[in-house]
């Protein structure tokens, strides 16, 4: 892990000075299983960014409340204690798989949302609304995005 995180630091710098980025700041994601880690890079100084639980590391989970309020992280990991079938997580496993997968079907007892066929590939239904896997997997990209903006006043380059 130390080492992929030295080559994108490492790489990140030599992005950010070829293109003339001495205002901006990188910002990279760790999009793992479990958790996902998010670090910003001011200059030639990497910070990784705390999520609302001063936390290093944040779920990859995402929830959908009754209301319709979308819940990332621990907020979601709460939410799947009472509402199991509306908590998402391991969505880029589903990332480019037909309907029906073996692999996906002879596991599907550890996925509570409800399963869909979407057009071919899985969904995820929620209440009326089907997402994609692809769907989810920037729903939670976005949200680092915004874990990301909140730590600097510069502009963020995604890479």
């Amino acid at each position: 892990k130390l080492i992929s995180v030295l080559c994108f630091v490492f790489v990140s710098c030599l992005i950010a000075q070829s293109n003339g980025l001495g205002a901006s700041s990188l910002f990279g994601v760790d999009y793992g299983t479990d958790v996902f880690k998010v670090m910003v890079l001011q200059g030639n100084a990497p910070d990784i960014v705390l999520n609302d639980q001063s936390g290093r590391k944040t779920d990859t989970l995402i929830g959908f409340s009754r209301d319709g309020e979308r819940v990332f992280g621990s907020r979601a990991a709460q939410l799947r204690t009472k509402y199991p079938d509306r908590v998402i997580s391991a969505a880029h496993h589903f990332l480019g798989k037909s309907y029906p997968d073996d692999v996906i079907e002879n596991n599907r007892h550890l996925y509570p949302t409800s399963l869909v066929n979407n057009n071919g590939t899985y969904g995820f239904q929620i209440d009326d609304t089907v997402y994609s896997p692809e769907e989810i997997v920037a729903m939670i990209l976005e949200f680092a995005h915004r874990m990301a903006t909140s730590t600097t006043s510069r502009n963020l380059v995604d890479l």
